[in-house]
């Protein structure tokens, strides 16, 4: 006796029923049909490279914003004020940087199995410490992702040299600011 399709789905308990989560329908939408190789190799420096140009452009609109407070602040209150306004800068280029690292950790904990990263929290940790160039090695990717890994210690390595050159940029233009001639004795 042949039995119906609704009728089977009754017979289904809950349990045997599998939502889509995001995460699942994520990868299945990445998942890549080419076996291990060049090609494969080829697909992990593509998303790498996504995930570089996206963290680049955080980065640029952030130091792009914070440049732009740090000028429009009055003189008088650089005076005064100059160490709390680095310190503000550096907590806001901080903060960009965890936006970057967040970045990769969605991808991470949308792509890598759940073995591998179960949780967001972990996720984030093994992004930071990739990012970083700490990498501890406590998580680890599979061998189908983990040339992202180092792509994204290249990234991160990156930024933080381009947050270092803009930190002393910063530092530079408040002290032209607020006493010119000191700071031509200082370059010049």
């Amino acid at each position: 006796m042949s039995r119906s399709g609704d009728d089977r789905f009754l017979d289904r308990s809950w349990t045997d029923l599998q939502v889509p989560t995001p995460r699942r329908y994520w990868r299945r939408c990445i998942s890549v049909p080419i076996e291990k190789g060049v090609g494969f190799m080829l697909t992990q420096i593509s998303i790498g490279g996504a995930l570089i140009v996206t963290a680049v452009i955080v980065h640029a609109v952030c130091l792009e914003f914070i440049m732009k407070a740090v000028l429009a602040v009055r003189t008088e209150i650089l005076t005064r004020w100059r160490i709390v306004v680095f310190g503000l800068v550096i907590l806001a280029v901080f903060v960009a940087h965890v936006v970057e690292v967040s970045i990769w950790a969605v991808f991470y904990y949308l792509t890598a199995s759940i073995n591998e990263i179960p949780t967001p929290e972990a996720a984030l940790y093994f992004s930071t410490s990739s990012f970083t160039t700490v990498g501890f090695g406590d998580l680890v990717l599979s061998e189908d992702w983990r040339l992202l890994s180092s792509i994204e210690s290249i990234n991160g390595m990156i930024l933080f040299g381009w947050s270092t050159a803009f930190i002393f940029e910063v530092v530079r233009r408040v002290y032209d600011q607020v006493d010119p001639e000191v700071s031509a004795k200082v370059v010049g």
